[in-house]
Parts: structure tokens; C-alpha cells; sequence
């Protein structure tokens, strides 16, 4: 009895690149008791299924973020910007960000709409309508892109399995280069294998993204001892790339625009020089 209880708390899953039925795949025993073949599962939160597109994953957390979202718009003109910053994190992002390395290797459209409302939660707290650029806002509070923030939760936990905080699966998949046979500046500087992938999908997996990131760490960084002291540092130095590029970015914006107006008020003057010169021609032509 005990053992039929426990084949029927278990249940199995066939991951594939192709779209596969339940009846083509082979059946799992365990004791003679046949296990259950399923198509999807929740595993410590996160939906899994046979082909790892992540887009239940997606909707479900996009449907508890626009839920908390709502109730943030209309209670914030009740809060303090302190509070209101505090809700933010602890209802919103907390929850976008929840086992983050695990899904985000999913497909840039399965991302968007996790980008888009990413972007309307930070103009909540400062009042701002959903038409009102985010990039202001990630300069005035020191807060961190998607893309960055996606880099820097990853660089968090390879440093927790490099140091021995995390779990021994994933271990499995992050090494460090050593300098066995020859010394190697990348070796020295405490770099990871980059593992090679063919397809696109697995280029995008937690062991080949947070790797080729952690290489591009300064040493002063990637060698810290302290996990406290690694996440402050690390923060700083994505803030400071990040407002670089952003400056970068607004610069190039100011100067499009002012070109395209020099266009447009050349465009003006040159119609209105034409139009005199016609109005000229014809008053000679009627002389």
C-alpha cells in the first residue's frame, strides 16, 4: 500500500524539441507500478513543459503582476515615496523576478510583455503615465534595466556555486578555468568554460549566458570573498555602465532630433523660396 502511495505522488516527463503526444512515448515503471506520463507540471513554483517555451510560466506571473499593479495605482497617492518603493519591490518585482535564471532563457516574444510591464511598474511610485520614458527614472533612483537585471541575478548565483553556497545541481554545469598545463590570463583572472551550443535555445541557457557575463567581470569583483560585499560591488559597477550608455543613448536621441528639425526648417525655407520664385516668374511673365 505504501508503495502504490508513493508511485502515485510521482509522475514523468519526456523533454523534447519536438511537439510529442503522450502515446508515442515509452511508459515508466517503478516497483511493476506504471508512473504517470504528464505534459505539464509545477515544480517549486515553476511551470514546466515537454518543449520548455515558458509561456504558462509567463502568463501566470504576468496575471499575479498586473493584479498587484492595479492595487498599486490605486492606493498610491495614500503612500510615502519610501512605501511606495517598498510595495514596488515586495509585490511586483519580487515576484517578476522569482526563480529568474530558471526562465528567462525563454523566447524574446515570450519575454515582452514581462519587459513592458517591468517598465509601467517603475513609473508608478513617481507618479509618471505609462507615456512618460523610463530611462529618467532608472538614472533618478539607481535602478536597474531588465536586461541588466536579468545579467545581474545570474552573476549572483554563479558566484554562489563558484564559493559553494548553492545547491550541487547546478555545479554541475558552471566550471572554472585552471591552468594545468599552460598559465592563462583568463585562468589567473578566475574566468568560467563557456560551454559550446549549436541552436539559439540552448545559447541562451543559465550555464552559457551567466558565463560569458561573469568573464566580463573586473577581477576586483569576481574575487571578492564576501557574498555582501560582491552584490555591492557588482551593483555599482552594472549602475555605471548602465548611465554611460544611457547618456550615450540621449545624446544621440538630442542630436537626431536636432537634425531632423535643421531638415525640416530647410524643407520650410526652401518651399517658401520656391513659392516666391514661381510668384515672380509669373508677375514677369504678365509685365
Amino acid at each position: 500500500m505504501s508503495k502504490n502511495k508513493f508511485v502515485k505522488k510521482k509522475v514523468c516527463m519526456y523533454f523534447t524539441k519536438a511537439s510529442s503526444t503522450s502515446d508515442t512515448n515509452p511508459g515508466v515503471f517503478v516497483g511493476g507500478e506504471p508512473i504517470q506520463v504528464v505534459t505539464e507540471f509545477k515544480y517549486h513554483g515553476i511551470i514546466l513543459d515537454p518543449t520548455l517555451p515558458f509561456k504558462k510560466q509567463v502568463k501566470r506571473v504576468m496575471q499575479t503582476a498586473k493584479y498587484n499593479l492595479a492595487n498599486f495605482r490605486y492606493m498610491r497617492n495614500c503612500l510615502t515615496s519610501t512605501a511606495a518603493f517598498l510595495y514596488m519591490n515586495a509585490m511586483i518585482i519580487s515576484n517578476l523576478t522569482y526563480c529568474l535564471t530558471s526562465w528567462t532563457h525563454a523566447k524574446n516574444t515570450t519575454l515582452k510583455p514581462i519587459l513592458s510591464l517591468y517598465k509601467q511598474a517603475l513609473k508608478v511610485p513617481d507618479r509618471k503615465p505609462n507615456t512618460h520614458h523610463h530611462c529618467h527614472l532608472l538614472r533618478k533612483y539607481k535602478i536597474l534595466t531588465w536586461e541588466n537585471l536579468t545579467n545581474y541575478t545570474d552573476a549572483c548565483l554563479l558566484f554562489k556555486i563558484l564559493n559553494g553556497m548553492a545547491p550541487p545541481p547546478p555545479s554541475a554545469f558552471v566550471k572554472q578555468k585552471t591552468s594545468d598545463n599552460r598559465s592563462t590570463r583568463s585562468a589567473q583572472r578566475g574566468d568560467c568554460v563557456v560551454p559550446f551550443r549549436s541552436s539559439s535555445f540552448s545559447q541562451s541557457c543559465f550555464a552559457v549566458r551567466a558565463t560569458q557575463f561573469w568573464n566580463t567581470l573586473p577581477a576586483e569583483i569576481s574575487y571578492c570573498a564576501n557574498y555582501h560585499t560582491f552584490t555591492k560591488n557588482l551593483k555599482t559597477w552594472i549602475l555605471k555602465k548602465q548611465t554611460s550608455s544611457l547618456l550615450i543613448s540621449s545624446w544621440c536621441i538630442l542630436i537626431l532630433y536636432c537634425i531632423l528639425c535643421c531638415v525640416f526648417y530647410c524643407c520650410i525655407v526652401y518651399c517658401i523660396m520656391y513659392y516666391y520664385a514661381v510668384l515672380s516668374c509669373k508677375y514677369c511673365i504678365l509685365l
